[in-house]
Formats: C-alpha cells, sequence, structure tokens
C-alpha cells in the first residue's frame, strides 16, 4: 500500500511539473493549474476535536503515509473524444484534421528544448508518450490534453540525460518504446507522432488498434473511404520510426486539405 501511495505521489508531481514547464512556455490546450494541496497538514499532530462529536484524535504516521496530494486544475467543459460527439459523428474527417492541428500545435511547444540553468548545462524537453482519446477534451472553444501525469521530462545535465517515470497504453505506443533497453535513447518527438497518429486512426475508424504479439494493427479499409492522401497521411504517421514523420512540424505542414 506504501509503495502504491509513493508512486501515485510521483505520477502526481510528475503532472505538477508539467504543468510548471508549460506555463513557462505559455501553452494553451492545457487545463490550467490553479494550486497544489494536500488533505492533511504534516505540521499539526493533534491532538484535535471533531467539529460533530467532539471526540479527540491525534494525526498518526499511518494516517499522515495515506494523506493525498491533489491538483487543483480550471474546470474544462465537454468530452473526452473516445466519446460519442456529434460533429465526430457528423464529419469524421473535419473533426479528426481539427484534432490532429490543434494537439500537434500543443505537443509541437512541449518538444522544444529549454535551458533551465545559467550556465546552459541543464536542460529539459517534454514527451507526452501516453496520447489516446481518453486523454483529450473536445468542447465548444477546441481541443484539451487532460491526464498529463504520463509526461516525461527528458533531463540532460552537461550531456547526461535522465527521465521520469514511463507511462503507456498499448495500441498507441510507438515500437521503439516497446523495445527499448533504455527510454532516454528513443525519446523523440517521434514518439508522439506515433500516438497522435494512432489516435487519429481511432477517431476516424471508430476501431481501436488492435495488439498482435505485442504489435499494433490497424485495420486501413477502415479510413481508406476518406481519401487515399489521407490514408497515406496516417499510415506515414504510425510507420516504422524511419519512415515516420519526423516531429510535429512536420504533421501540421502536411496534413491533407
Amino acid at each position: 500500500r506504501e509503495l502504491e501511495i509513493k508512486q501515485k505521489r510521483r505520477i502526481i508531481k510528475n503532472e505538477m511539473g508539467a504543468f510548471i514547464h508549460s506555463w513557462r512556455r505559455q501553452i494553451n490546450g492545457l487545463p490550467v493549474f490553479l494550486d497544489f494541496i494536500e488533505d492533511i497538514n504534516p505540521e499539526i499532530y493533534g491532538p484535535h476535536k471533531d467539529v460533530n462529536s467532539g471526540d479527540k484524535f491525534n494525526i498518526t504516521d499511518e494516517t499522515f503515509i495515506k494523506n493525498e496530494f491533489y491538483l487543483v486544475l480550471s474546470f474544462v467543459s465537454g468530452q473526452q473524444i473516445s466519446e460519442p460527439i456529434s460533429l465526430k459523428t457528423n464529419k469524421p474527417l473535419t473533426f479528426t484534421r481539427k484534432m490532429i492541428l490543434s494537439i500537434a500545435h500543443i505537443l509541437e511547444k512541449f518538444h522544444e528544448e529549454i535551458v533551465i540553468s545559467e550556465d546552459g548545462g541543464k536542460k529539459i524537453k517534454m514527451f507526452y508518450c501516453d496520447l489516446k482519446p481518453d486523454n483529450i477534451i473536445a468542447d465548444s472553444s477546441g481541443f484539451f490534453l487532460i491526464d498529463i501525469g504520463s509526461f516525461i521530462l527528458l533531463d540532460t545535465l552537461n550531456g547526461q540525460k535522465s527521465s521520469s517515470n514511463l507511462i503507456t497504453t498499448e495500441g498507441y505506443d510507438a515500437p521503439e518504446i516497446k523495445k527499448a533497453i533504455n527510454i532516454v535513447d528513443v525519446l523523440e518527438p517521434t514518439v508522439d507522432v506515433y500516438s497522435l497518429g494512432a489516435t487519429a486512426y481511432e477517431v476516424l475508424s471508430g476501431a481501436k488498434p488492435t495488439i498482435d504479439n505485442g504489435e499494433n494493427i490497424f485495420d486501413w479499409s477502415l479510413i481508406k473511404p476518406y481519401g487515399d492522401s489521407f490514408l497515406e497521411y496516417l499510415k506515414k504517421m504510425v510507420a516504422p520510426k524511419k519512415e515516420r514523420f519526423k516531429d510535429m512540424r512536420e504533421i501540421i505542414e502536411n496534413l491533407p486539405r
């Protein structure tokens, strides 16, 4: 139980870091980070009185271990794009194109390397890695990325690279991530290009990628009715790394009209 709580706290702290870096980059398309709170103040152990019963109690070490961290975010209305949405149902290609453009613009800014030390030796890049329809919300104002605790922070200090924990979902994870011995060796914008392609495939086709012997499988016959140019575009998003679009700028510039 204690290990589970520590892991949960690491994810939340990672998410807070992602929000802070998104604020520094002035990235739109994310919920606004408002506050970070804990439900128990570790400096006050009691004894206290219950306001209703008058019973006295102390905050024990066990209670403190179980205390929860919370991120306070702005409310984003709308629906996850994995859910039935009228625009997606009525104009699936238009909806998918707008989603790709919006998310690509957001991720392009996250992928930019920033220097966070005065001597220039410490730098950070960020990659989403767990992009999927459940993590995108559509509302009347556009598209929003949520659940950004899955973001990986690639930290470079004087040429030495390290990263935060990897979180992915089968069907949306790039093949090089599945095969990586050391995740920092494969962390490039191409991993998010792949996930965005798999997400677009599901939104447009209505079918999730399937898994066969650890490989992600796409039924391209479901995309063919939307035209050969869009079919080839999506195929290039989820192609082997050397054949894939290399970054979000290429995704934006090559989006078929």
